[in-house]
């Protein structure tokens, strides 16, 4: 492997843990909210955030799978306040 590939790869493990940390922000979630819907240990979420430890696909997918749970949940509380008002 090239040093111009590990980089890339290092960019983009760097992007995922910075999209997921947002991703978390923007639906209002804690660490051990997110944690315990993704079905992970808080620390370990919080190694991951922060590129303690590596994220893998399965990873990436059990974290966007509660991220999704709660945006849905969320857009369905939104839609059920428009209604109201």
């Amino acid at each position: 492997m090239s040093d111009y590939d590990w980089n890339i790869e290092a960019m983009l493990e760097y992007s995922m843990q910075q999209k997921i940390k947002q991703l978390r922000a923007r639906l209002g979630l804690s660490l051990a909210e997110m944690a315990k819907c993704a079905g992970l240990n808080v620390t370990f979420l919080r190694n991951l955030e922060s590129g303690k430890e590596k994220m893998t696909p399965e990873l990436l997918a059990q974290i966007l799978d509660a991220c999704y749970y709660f945006g849905e949940e969320n857009s369905a509380i939104e839609k059920s306040f428009d209604k109201q008002n």
